[in-house]
């Protein structure tokens, strides 16, 4: 169990990493964050918490960035419950407003998620046919600095083609009600563990089961993308 002081800068250099995508220095987190202790102090910590399996340093950078480990400790540990503003959720509910039809209800809610979230996002909608998948925010999620990495670009091309032949299987995982996050490698289906991903299923009233998620980078928002799972779940349950 990491101590006190290490989760302080293990916080802050997924804060740091999530806003700029670079491995973050302890020259960095000296700048930009107050953690009230000496540079030795924070390059001693990092290296304790690169060593427990928290953080990476990549090829010969001075920087460290957040393992999946790393994240899993902050998203359970750390991270405060996030909900959306009032605004946001105004925007959100007028948008479903619009419409009653199902299908154009799914459509939306893959776009809003996309849009305020910056990744990519999905929802499948499944009575007794087969699932009908809407898809939103490629070029979002392909505009993120990861993907200048022409290799992780190509994983990720494949794993968006695998979810959509194979949707199936996502539904198998999720469970109603629940949201349920998984960071890289953890992810159950394999195919896709070169991705996070937030995801929901639902029990809508027409009887139909529906499922939301959110695709991204391990470098996402995961508070902001979670309260935006359960705001949408629940706007479409109560429809």
């Amino acid at each position: 169990m990491i101590n006190i002081r290490q989760q302080k800068i293990l916080a802050a250099v997924i804060k740091e990493h999530v806003d700029t995508a670079e491995p973050v220095s302890s020259g960095v987190l000296v700048k930009k964050c107050n953690l009230g202790v000496s540079p030795a102090t924070i390059r001693a910590n990092m290296k304790e918490l690169e060593k427990e399996g928290y953080l990476f340093q990549p090829h010969t950078s001075a920087g460290r960035v957040p393992t999946d480990k790393g994240y899993r400790f902050f998203i359970d540990s750390l991270m405060r419950n996030r909900e959306l503003t009032i605004r946001e959720q105004d925007v959100l509910k007028q948008n479903f407003l619009r419409g009653k039809e199902l299908d154009y209800l799914m459509q939306k809610a893959a776009n809003l998620l996309a849009d305020l979230s910056s990744n990519f996002a999905i929802s499948s909608l499944i009575s007794l046919d087969e699932p009908e998948v809407f898809k939103a925010g490629i070029g979002r999620l392909l505009r993120e600095p990861e993907f200048g990495d022409l290799e992780y670009l190509s994983q990720t091309t494949q794993i968006l083609d695998y979810l959509d032949r194979n949707i199936e299987e996502l539904f198998d995982i999720v469970r109603d009600e629940t949201v349920g996050v998984y960071i890289g490698k953890e992810n159950p289906i394999k195919q896709m563990r070169g991705l996070s991903m937030i995801v929901s299923g639902q029990r809508l009233k027409s009887g139909s089961r529906g499922l939301i998620a959110i695709l991204g980078p391990q470098r996402m928002r995961y508070d902001r993308n979670i309260a935006l799972i359960e705001y949408i779940r629940n706007l479409l349950e109560g429809i």
